[in-house]
């Protein structure tokens, strides 16, 4: 009897490996669609508070971001701060998501000074460090971070029409 016992538990654990590996597989697959900006605010001389609209192709289950968190780069010049409230992202669609986001500039670059360099910039010179965790449905989670993550590969990666600059972004 033991032994029955063993077999079923063994095989029971092996497909519940499969199961949990056929998912995480699939949260390589999710893909940014589309990305804007809907809204822009000025937050007194050094902040930012903006909601974009992200459009996400979720191939594995409903999942929540939470604890975002990062810094924006232009070059190797660090041009803020930036965190996020809590996200859930359903799953197995193609959704929008508003993602509300708080930016503060770094102390060295002023609101009046960012102007010029987002005009003139383009997405290839920006990068992001991006800090979350992922927590899925059934209540797995796991934490993650992105360093020097280029911004142009991001919106390579979508299928945003040509190669769009930061100044489309936000004009």
């Amino acid at each position: 009897m033991t032994d029955l016992l063993k077999k079923k538990t063994a095989l029971l654990a092996v497909a519940l490996i499969v199961v949990l590996c056929q998912g995480c597989t699939r949260l390589r697959d999710i893909r940014i669609v589309s990305c804007g900006v809907e809204s822009v605010s000025i937050q007194g001389m050094r902040g930012l508070s903006a909601v974009l609209g992200v459009g996400v192709d979720n191939p594995a289950g409903t999942m929540t971001l939470s604890e975002i968190s990062g810094r924006a780069y232009i070059q190797d010049r660090l041009l803020g701060e930036f965190s996020s409230d809590d996200v859930e992202i359903a799953g197995r669609t193609v959704s929008e998501c508003r993602i509300p986001v708080i930016f503060t500039l770094d102390r060295d670059i002023s609101l009046l000074g960012l102007l010029p360099l987002v005009r003139s910039l383009d997405t290839g010179s920006v990068t992001v460090d991006i800090s979350m965790k992922v927590k899925m449905k059934g209540g797995v989670s796991k934490r993650f971070r992105f360093e020097r993550l280029p911004v142009s590969q991001i919106l390579r990666d979508s299928n945003l029409p040509g190669d769009p600059h930061i100044r489309d972004l936000f004009l």
